[in-house]
């Protein structure tokens, strides 16, 4: 077994030098390659694997596989912190799926770590409990397991790795800022331990590994696809995922949470993450499963040619620019997806300050690109994507924000509009507004007031009413609720109903003895349980500059309700940011006698030239003035140019 580990090093060393690497089974059945290491952070590479049947083996597998370089100073580990309100055993962490725990973390790539309990959940942010010992930032989350779960891996904090197949009694974990658990090893101490007939988790699965070199250099981090039979990856057993990691030359290596959990995921640009794997649970249910625990990588981006990158986003159309070390060309990929799919006309003219104008989108859309500059015959690029038509979330008020309300019943009442006169309501009081004694909900502002003292001492339902200004100086783009709700609410703004939470779906008609359909949480408004909806599109078009009026009314999900909990936070993403107008650049061919005329973005518009300027000036159509560049003969007249849109 240790000369099959030394052939297969040798060839991989072998193959690198040439670009790529292709590696037969011991049986020579089945053929195996893997791709040459990219970098895609500083410190951390990509390649991916790939098996094809041959011969008796049928087997068809696809790998996706991070390395990180533990020697660089700027790795950092993240896997999974506690949740609010953390209780060991049963609350440990928040449910994300792996691309959402990228974006919301900053992490540059991620895998799932832990197994966890509970195996599926319908909602992000729902409490798990991680099975096995994982620690975060030096904190313990989830406890060793004595049982089953105790093949370990711990990160320092300068990032020395250890490996313990069977960390039972627990290995000291002082000075550990990372620690997460998997079932069972796969390698200890170079030799491959796996033995699919024994294993705790049998049959061909997708599979989440973790593995080092025997120096404590690498550290690899493996998402073997399955459950997609004969046209995608049809998953491993333990022994494939061991030979997978001593091809690599992992020296000890685990297994950790497998199935529909594995997924790989990388940060393509700031604030959106992409998937660079297949998961299973894509196919069965259509997105990515919300796992409990994750391990994360921070890492610095790579140092290019290209550099110092601004974008300017609007509704339908963004300003994008950057520099380069030496003067070089300027075109951009670009599209709707990672495939691009367009190309900006190329701009030959040298220059070390780049900026392309891009058009034609829909607000909210996500837009990929990828700039190319070209010096001295040698093409650079940057990927990097924005989302039109947004930007940061700006405060509009919190939820300290006051209210009236009422308690009668409103049936046939036009309580929501904007002038209706509450001036004989209660109130103003700032929220929460509650009638509650859990000690989880808060920060408590209002105290409601109540019927009576008897079993249905609490109305089935409360009338809010509030006004705020809409700072932007345009209509927002959207608003984003951030609420606590106990039990259902509906929300109007200027008197058209905006958003339903627990309620019966429209159409159905809301009167105040119109129950809710659910209630939150473990059936109170915790600080761990907000409500957060956006409102955007069609929906915003009743906004007005000025005073607006949020009304909203809070039902109980049955009338002997012993609590009511309301308060809203409210954000809003400004309106349109405008774009930049295109620039005419020239650039004269002496001795060629030409000279030439480009610029980007202005879709629509077209290069006209005039002989003179001033109000009598007559303006004509250039020839092929309708995209850039265009290429004139130089003569004794003075010209004058414009881009002028009709």
């Amino acid at each position: 077994m240790k000369t099959e580990v030394k052939s297969w090093v040798w060839r991989r060393a072998v193959a690198i030098a040439i670009g790529y690497l292709c590696l037969y089974g011991l049986r020579g059945e089945a053929t195996v390659t893997i791709s040459e290491w990219n970098p895609i952070f500083r410190g951390i590479d990509h390649a991916v694997g790939h098996k094809a049947p041959g011969g008796g083996d049928t087997r068809l597998q696809y790998v996706s596989m991070f390395r990180i370089d533990l020697q660089d100073p700027d790795i950092r580990f993240l896997s999974t912190p506690r949740i609010a309100n953390y209780v060991q055993g049963s609350q440990e962490t928040a449910s994300a799926p792996v691309s959402r725990y990228v974006q919301d973390n900053k992490v540059q790539v991620a895998i799932n770590a832990n197994f966890y309990n509970p195996g599926e959940v319908d909602d992000i942010g729902h409490p798990m409990n991680v099975l096995g010992l994982h620690i975060s930032q030096g904190q313990l989350v989830g406890p060793p397991d004595p049982d089953r779960y105790r093949s370990s891996v711990y990160i320092s904090t300068n990032n020395h790795v250890a490996f313990y197949p069977t960390n039972w009694p627990l290995a000291n974990t002082n000075g550990i800022y990372t620690a997460v658990t998997g079932e069972y090893p796969l390698i200890i101490n170079g030799v491959n331990v796996a033995n699919n007939l024994t294993s705790k988790v049998a049959g061909r699965n997708p599979r989440t590994l973790i593995g080092a070199t025997k120096d404590g250099r690498y550290l690899f981090l493996l998402v073997i696809d399955g459950r997609q039979d004969g046209f995608w990856s049809d998953g491993a057993e333990d022994e494939d995922s061991a030979d997978w990691l001593l091809r690599l030359g992992a020296y000890n290596a685990i297994n950790l949470d497998g199935g529909g959990s594995s997924t790989m995921a990388m940060e393509y640009c700031p604030g959106h993450a992409v998937l660079l794997n297949h998961p299973s649970e894509l196919l069965a249910r259509g997105r990515e499963r919300y796992v409990g625990s994750h391990l994360g990588v921070f890492a610095k981006p790579l140092s290019g040619f290209i550099f110092d990158v601004t974008t300017e986003p609007g509704l339908s159309a963004a300003v994008i620019a950057w520099k380069t070390q030496a003067p070089a060309t300027t075109q951009l990929q670009y599209g709707a997806t990672t495939n691009y799919g367009s190309l900006t006309p190329l701009d030959s003219t040298l220059g070390a300050n780049h900026e392309v104008t891009l058009e034609g989108f829909k607000p909210g859309q996500t837009v990929y690109f990828n700039m190319l500059s070209k010096a001295d015959g040698q093409t650079y690029s940057n990927r990097w994507c924005l989302i039109l038509g947004t930007g940061d979330p700006v405060p509009i008020f919190g939820m300290e924000k006051k209210w009236k309300y009422q308690t009668n019943n409103l049936d046939g009442v036009a309580w929501t509009l904007p002038g209706y006169n509450d001036s004989k309501w209660l109130g103003e009081g700032p929220g929460l507004l509650y009638y509650e004694d859990n000690p989880n909900v808060g920060p408590k502002g209002t105290l409601l007031p109540i019927l009576s003292t008897g079993p249905t001492r609490l109305p089935m339902t409360y009338y809010y009413r509030s006004t705020f200004t809409n700072p932007f100086p345009v209509a927002p783009i959207s608003l984003t609720f951030s609420n606590y709700i106990d039990d259902g609410a509906v929300f109007y703004l200027n008197g058209v109903e905006i958003q339903r939470v627990r309620m019966p779906a429209a159409p159905a008609p809301i009167q105040f003895t119109t129950k809710a359909s659910s209630y939150p949480c473990n059936g109170d408004a915790t600080m761990d349980c907000p409500v957060v909806f956006t409102v955007t599109g069609d929906a915003l078009t009743n906004i007005v500059a000025g005073p607006n009026i949020l009304a909203v009314e809070v039902h109980n999900y049955d009338p002997g309700s012993p609590d009511s909990v309301f308060g809203t936070a409210l954000f809003g993403v400004p309106g349109d940011v405008p774009v930049k107008p295109p620039n005419l650049s020239i650039t004269f061919d002496s001795v060629a006698a030409k000279v030439r005329i480009a610029w980007q973005g202005g879709a629509g518009m077209s290069l006209q030239q005039t002989a003179t300027l001033g109000v009598t000036a007559s303006w004509s159509a250039v020839p092929s003035g309708a995209a850039s560049p265009v290429v004139l003969p130089v003569d004794s007249a003075t010209r004058y140019f414009r881009l002028h849109s009709p």
